[in-house]
């Protein structure tokens, strides 16, 4: 469900049995910090982008989204920009981490500024307009999108939105996974 319309259902959710893993809540710092020598297995490092220190959280917390024309190998083409939704469901109430994996390519990406919104409204900017050369790629530790407050919805519909500037400019989006990582409120 979409916690801002509970009449609304976006996707399927995951049914688990919840039990206490050792090590939940401790504070980390980095990843490696959520399983010395093997002693939380299953945990990462979560809420790390809002700022040190983190807190040890089960990993399946975490799920990556994508636009089904992707999925299937069909670009997709953005002619003046454009808006792209990806449904995100099944993961805990609020949002920890959030990676965007891009790759686009467009005529010049000065004229382009790149946005990320979550469910609740909040906008993220991505890529600023005047950017240097044709392509965009996030990937790795570059994915990652910092400034979304870590009490806001991890469920619904994320936004990702090309502005052109021009108005003119073809944009094709080659790959684009948005990574979420979760906790219970």
């Amino acid at each position: 469900r979409d916690d801002a319309d509970a009449t609304t259902v976006v996707g399927p959710g995951r049914c688990l049995r919840r039990q206490a893993i050792p090590g939940e809540g401790v504070s980390c710092a980095a990843l490696a910090d959520c399983d010395v020598d093997g002693a939380f297995a299953g945990l990462r490092c979560a809420g790390l982008v809002v700022g040190p220190p983190g807190f040890c959280d089960a990993g399946f917390h975490v799920g990556t989204f994508t636009v089904t024309s992707l999925s299937d190998g069909e670009p997709l083409l953005l002619q003046g920009g454009g808006v792209v939704p990806v449904v995100v469901s099944g993961l805990s109430t609020v949002a920890t981490d959030v990676a965007l994996e891009l790759f686009l390519t467009a005529g010049a990406l000065s004229s382009l500024r790149v946005t990320l919104t979550n469910p609740l409204g909040t906008v993220v900017e991505v890529s600023p307009r005047g950017a240097p050369g044709d392509e965009l790629f996030r990937y790795g530790a570059g994915a990652t999108v910092t400034g979304f407050p870590a009490d806001e919805p991890a469920n619904g519909t994320w936004t990702l939105t090309v502005d052109d500037d021009a108005g003119d400019t073809d944009v094709t989006i080659l790959d684009l996974a948005l990574r979420i990582g979760s906790t219970d409120d």
